[in-house]
């Protein structure tokens, strides 16, 4: 639930179905595994996830469904989180290599959810597929130990500014961005959102830096799952980290421009690249 400017929206969300009914708008085969209740709100979830031909891949749970409510008034938000049955997936290797995916985009997990992220992080690591993190701030606060087993396999760690520090224990975008290319895959590439300041993105040899545009801000939930989307995707397709800031920031400055955080998410790949030329991103 979102309320804003007095108007209260219903609508589905959470950072694994945001990304993967990105995904299935660009084009690519998307499944999206999460822990849903047997409840009506898994009914409205379920029918959001056919009509986006996302696969569903996870579990149903006896208990309810999570949700938010997320209050938003000139321009701060703050949310108020149910965590339901999130927590409760109870995945090990032998049901990602079920999956059998060529490429994962990790949420955070907690609970038991989180014994079942880290097993997919092993079967990745064995298997050579490729994944993003991106781990929200209750996750990065754990540190750099708590992650390492997951960060160590990463080809792509996104997240935003204060999540960074949190995580780094830096307080300057550089330092966390060398701290943690340190700690992922040799050829892994660290992004670090700051909002309406831009985004960064570290490979090892050359930091990039890209400055979005002036726009209308209605709503800026699901903004950072758009940015994430964006660039793995550009990612999975192999272009270069300048290409895949450009593919994050057209979606995210979509994103923000509507109620809800699929409600503008882009369809089709020559869209984002039409919006790329047009704004001279």
């Amino acid at each position: 639930m979102i309320t804003c400017n007095n108007h209260i929206t219903f609508d589905v969300g959470g950072g694994a179905l945001n990304t993967a009914v990105a995904f299935s708008r660009l084009g690519l085969k998307a499944g999206c595994v999460v822990a849903l209740g047997n409840d009506e709100s898994k009914e409205i979830v379920m029918r959001r996830i056919d009509r986006e031909k996302v696969d569903f891949l996870g579990q149903v749970k006896e208990g309810d469904t999570g949700y938010s409510i997320i209050l938003t008034t000139q321009g701060e938000r703050t949310i108020l989180v149910y965590k339901g049955v999130n927590s409760e997936l109870d995945f090990n290797k032998r049901d990602f290599e079920n999956i059998n995916a060529g490429y994962f985009y990790f949420s955070t997990m907690t609970g038991k959810s989180f014994d079942s992220l880290s097993n997919a992080a092993e079967y990745c690591q064995g298997k050579g597929a490729g994944y993003t993190f991106n781990p929200s701030m209750y996750v990065a606060e754990k540190g750099m130990k708590y992650l390492r087993a997951i960060l160590q396999g990463c080809d792509v760690i996104i997240l935003n500014k204060e999540e960074s520090f949190a995580l780094t224990k830096k307080h300057d975008v550089d330092h966390a961005l060398k701290m943690l290319k340190e700690n992922i895959r040799k050829d892994g590439v660290v992004v670090i959102t700051d909002g309406a300041n831009g985004a960064y993105s570290y490979d090892g040899s050359y930091k990039y830096y890209i400055k979005p545009r002036k726009v209308k801000v209605v709503e800026t939930t699901g903004a950072g799952d758009a940015f994430a989307s964006g660039f793995v995707y550009g990612r999975i397709n192999k272009a270069d980290i300048e290409t895949c800031m450009s593919y994050g920031l057209q979606e995210s400055e979509s994103v923000i421009q509507a109620i809800g955080a699929q409600t503008n998410l882009l369809r089709g790949f020559s869209n984002v690249r039409y919006k790329i030329k047009k704004n001279k991103l």
